[in-house]
């Protein structure tokens, strides 16, 4: 990723932390990752992907810190394999990363434009934490309507909803919650197809780059509300 851009990014995810309601990922894990959890997910992963993250698991569990890094460096990586030269060329000016906040919503914009060559700008693409977390779980709802099992569905699809209402932390929590056990059946592959929305979002936010509107937003980062405010510039 583009070092500036990032630096601005790191700016604007700290500025965001602070903030009342702010989703703030720790470096310890928020419980223990039990041995026969890791395995599971380790063999769907090897077996589906061909990939082997038994060594991270082992070492960070589900510590939430990490695995949000690497899904940002995941995703960049991600996206450079749909672009063109062109495209890549955008890609080196960019960073990406998610805002630890509560809103589902994402964007991009420019930072340090270069007059009178705007299009030579830096971008920051930023991607609300509330957003991939709505999308896993629709993703997980349609799941269990594909197993016809309409309760759970409608369990995932409120939980969905409320958290497209949530603006405190302790509603965040409610929001996410789940029944236990019985939901962690589908929750790795609700977050795979997730991860799949989320590069569609990621797509959609570069071609507003590659098409010039991100080059007609100004940001400005109002220190009272709970948002990052745009205004058309």
């Amino acid at each position: 990723m583009n070092p500036q851009a990032l630096q601005h990014l790191k700016l604007l995810q700290t500025a965001i932390s602070k903030r009342a309601g702010a989703l703030v990922f720790s470096g310890q894990p928020a419980s223990p990752a039990a041995p026969d959890e890791i395995s599971a997910i380790v063999t769907h992963q090897r077996e589906k992907y061909g990939v082997d993250h038994g060594a991270h698991l082992a070492e960070h569990g589900f510590q939430m810190s990490y695995w949000v890094s690497q899904l940002e460096a995941d995703l960049y990586q991600d996206l450079l394999g749909y672009c063109n030269a062109e495209e890549r060329s955008i890609m080196a000016r960019l960073a990406l990363g998610f805002l630890p906040n509560l809103h589902c919503n994402a964007c991009v914009f420019p930072v340090m434009a270069q007059a009178p060559a705007p299009r030579l700008s830096n971008y920051v693409m930023v991607v609300n934490f509330g957003l991939f977390q709505m999308a896993g779980l629709l993703c997980e709802a349609l799941l269990w309507e594909s197993e016809n099992d309409a309760i759970r569905a409608k369990r995932c699809y409120q939980r969905a909803l409320d958290l497209y209402f949530v603006r405190t932390k302790a509603q965040y929590d409610q929001a996410i919650r789940d029944d236990g056990n019985e939901l962690h059946r589908l929750k790795q592959q609700s977050g795979e197809i997730a991860g799949v929305v989320l590069r569609f979002i990621a797509l959609h936010e570069l071609g507003h780059v590659v098409l010039g509107h991100a080059d007609q937003l100004d940001m400005q980062l109002n220190s009272i509300k709970s948002d990052v405010v745009y205004t058309q510039a």
